[in-house]
C-alpha cells in the first residue's frame, strides 16, 4: 500500500513537471499584435532618425572622395618628381554630363619625338593664302603617320630651335581681322590629314601657331606668316627640316580611381585663378589634364583643347552630385542651396603652381551679391587662405 503511494505520487510529480516543460515551449512564439507593435517601433524610429543620418552620410562621402582625390594628385606629384618627367592627372568628364567628373586617371608625358633616326626630316607647306600650314612626315618616321601616335594639342617646332607649332585637325580654319591677323581658330577633335584624305606612304598633318606673336601680317613667300620658318615654307616643292614633337600626356595603365556615389567634381565652377572655369562651353566634353614637373610645381594643363602654361592655381570643387548641372538662368541668390559652391559641406582643393602644394579646405560663402563670378572669386580665395584640413 505504502509502494503504491509513492508511485502515484512519483508520477503526478513527473506529470506536473512535464505540464510546466510543455507550456513553456508552447508559448515561445509572439501574437501577431506583438509583431505587429515591434514593427510599428522599429518604423517610427526609422523615420525619425534617417533624416539625421543622411546629412552624415553625405559629409563623409565628400570628405572621402576629396581624399580620394588629393591623395591621387600627390602621387601623381610624386611620380614627378622621382622619374624626373612630367607626370599628372587626367579628369574624365561624366558621359553625357559635362559639368561632372567622378573618374580620374594618372597620365605621363611621353619622350619628346624626332623621326626614327637621326637623319629623320619631314616637309613644311605653308598655303600664303589661307596661313594654313602642314607637315608631311617621310615614310620611314611610321610612328607619327599612324593614326593613334600624334593628337590634337601635341606641339611641333622644326630644326630644334624658333617657336612651338600646335598640332591640330582637319577643320581648324584661321579666322583673321582686317589686318590679316589671326584672331581665333576652331579646333576639332582629331588630327588632319592633307586636304582631308589619306595618301601613301606619306600623309599631312595640319599645324597652327600657338600665340598671336607666332603670326605675322601681309603674308607672302618674301615675308613668312609664321615667325621662324623661311621662304622656302611657302614654296612647291616646301621646306625640308629636322623637328621635334612635344606629345600631349597618356593615360597610365591600371592607375586609376573613382569617387564614391553621391559625390563628384564639379567642373561647373571649378577653374584656374580667380574666375577663370573648366566648363568654359555646355558642348565641351573634352577631359582636364594637368601635370607637375620633376621639382613638385605645376607643369601645365589642358583643357577645351588647348594646352598651357600654369601661372594660377588650379582649383577643384568637390561636390554633391545631386547638385550638377548647377541650375539655369540668371543667377538672383534665392537658389543658394542649390549650387556646390555655396554648400559649406563642400571642399576645395586648390594646387599652388610655382610649389605645386595642395591644400584642401570647406567651401565658404562670402557676400550676398547676385554675381555668380564674384560669389565664386569669394570662394576660392577662401580656399586659397586657409589651412590644410589635416585628412579631416
Amino acid at each position: 500500500m505504502r509502494n503504491m503511494k509513492s508511485r502515484l505520487q512519483i508520477y503526478e510529480a513527473g506529470a506536473a513537471r512535464q505540464s510546466v516543460f510543455c507550456a513553456f515551449y508552447l508559448r515561445r512564439g509572439f501574437t501577431l499584435i506583438e509583431l505587429l507593435v515591434v514593427i510599428a517601433i522599429i518604423s517610427a524610429v526609422t523615420i525619425a532618425t534617417v533624416p539625421m543620418i543622411l546629412p552624415a552620410l553625405d559629409v563623409r562621402r565628400i570628405r572621402e572622395a576629396s581624399r580620394i582625390v588629393s591623395t591621387h594628385f600627390a602621387s601623381a606629384q610624386s611620380d614627378a618628381i622621382a622619374t624626373g618627367r612630367p607626370v599628372g592627372v587626367w579628369i574624365e568628364r561624366l558621359t553625357g554630363e559635362n559639368t561632372a567628373a567622378m573618374d580620374l586617371f594618372t597620365c605621363e608625358v611621353p619622350p619628346p619625338y624626332a623621326g626614327d633616326s637621326i637623319t629623320s626630316q619631314l616637309t613644311v607647306k605653308v598655303d600664303a593664302t589661307t596661313g594654313v600650314g602642314t607637315v608631311v612626315f617621310a615614310a620611314s618616321d611610321m610612328p607619327a603617320l599612324s593614326d593613334t601616335f600624334l593628337r590634337p594639342g601635341d606641339l611641333i617646332r622644326f630644326a630644334f630651335r624658333g617657336p612651338y607649332f600646335r598640332l591640330t585637325g582637319q577643320n581648324e580654319t584661321l579666322i583673321t581681322n582686317t589686318n590679316n591677323q589671326v584672331m581665333t581658330t576652331q579646333n576639332v577633335d582629331y588630327l588632319a590629314k592633307a586636304n582631308n584624305t589619306r595618301t601613301s606612304p606619306v600623309a599631312g598633318y595640319v599645324f597652327l601657331p600657338v600665340a598671336m606673336s607666332d603670326y605675322q601680317t601681309t603674308p607672302s613667300p618674301t615675308k613668312p606668316i609664321y615667325r621662324g620658318l623661311p621662304a622656302a615654307a611657302y614654296g612647291a616643292t616646301g621646306w625640308p627640316t629636322a623637328y621635334q614633337i612635344l606629345r600631349s600626356p597618356v593615360k597610365s595603365a591600371g592607375s586609376s580611381v573613382q569617387l564614391p556615389a553621391g559625390a563628384a567634381i564639379d567642373l561647373a565652377f571649378s577653374g584656374i585663378g580667380t574666375d577663370n572655369f573648366y566648363n568654359v562651353s555646355a558642348s565641351d566634353n573634352k577631359p582636364i589634364v594637368f601635370t607637375f614637373n620633376k621639382s613638385g610645381g605645376l607643369d601645365s594643363i589642358t583643357f577645351a583643347g588647348t594646352t598651357s602654361s600654369v601661372t594660377a592655381p588650379l582649383y577643384f570643387l568637390i561636390g554633391k552630385r545631386g547638385k550638377l548641372p548647377p541650375p539655369s538662368g540668371s543667377f538672383d541668390g534665392t537658389a543658394d542651396d542649390k549650387y556646390n559652391f555655396l554648400d559649406s559641406e563642400n571642399i576645395w582643393i586648390a594646387i599652388n603652381p610655382q610649389t605645386g602644394l595642395i591644400t584642401t579646405a570647406e567651401a565658404a560663402q562670402g557676400s550676398t551679391s547676385n554675381m555668380i563670378n564674384q560669389r565664386v572669386v569669394e570662394s576660392r580665395a577662401f580656399a586659397t587662405s586657409a589651412q590644410t584640413m589635416g585628412g579631416r
